[in-house]
């Protein structure tokens, strides 16, 4: 399958403010507990997927009506919970990774806007997917680190034309361009959102 590639790689980072379960009716049971969510950039994320170790912990956020086969936007929040780094130190280790998988691969890696912070974007392209990635990566407590991450997609089926995997590439490029600095302000002025320790799969 052959794409037309334009991804812009900029970098920066950012989230948005935890949001409150919507509307209760009444108070909720343990069963009924609401799923925990994040609003960014005007919508809703919803706890999708929680699992972690005494080593480190990692929550995955999708809007409403995307799964884990589909989506085309998350939000991730991981916790170095057993490691004491630096967030440059993270950062370097995310791209040494990306590299690994991907050795052509451009990135960009910046000091972030607040003390300590680092900001990493970079795109891969493949052959069902192509992604967009922004980092913010700040020191946490007592030195363990925390990765905020947003991803955007543009997801291929093996039904698609050349024209309609052109036209999903065109719109993730055209989203890249114009709404990045968006999606950058969003992460940067986002509160770190608590960390659901309990797994969900």
């Amino acid at each position: 399958m052959k794409k037309i590639i334009a991804f812009f790689l900029i970098l920066s980072c950012s989230m948005a403010l935890l949001a409150a379960p919507a509307k209760p009716t009444a108070p909720k049971t343990k069963a009924q507990k609401a799923v925990p969510s994040i609003l960014f950039d005007g919508k809703k994320f919803y706890l999708q997927y929680s699992s972690g170790n005494s080593q480190q912990w990692l929550n995955e956020y999708l809007p409403k009506g995307q799964n884990f086969n589909n989506y085309t936007e998350m939000l991730t929040a991981r916790s170095y919970d057993a490691v004491t780094a630096t967030p440059e130190q993270i950062g370097r280790s995310i791209i040494v990774n990306l590299l690994k998988t991907y050795p052509k691969t451009s990135y960009n890696f910046v000091k972030g806007i607040h003390p300590d912070e680092v900001e990493i974007s970079f795109a891969i392209p493949g052959q069902w997917v192509d992604e967009f990635n922004l980092f913010r990566i700040i020191p946490g407590k007592n030195g363990h680190p925390i990765a905020l991450q947003y991803v955007r997609r543009a997801v291929y089926s093996p039904s698609d034309t050349q024209e309609q995997i052109e036209q999903k590439n065109s719109q993730l490029t055209t989203a890249m361009r114009k709404d990045f600095d968006r999606w950058l302000k969003a992460l940067r002025t986002l509160p770190v959102p608590k960390m659901q320790r309990t797994p969900q799969k």
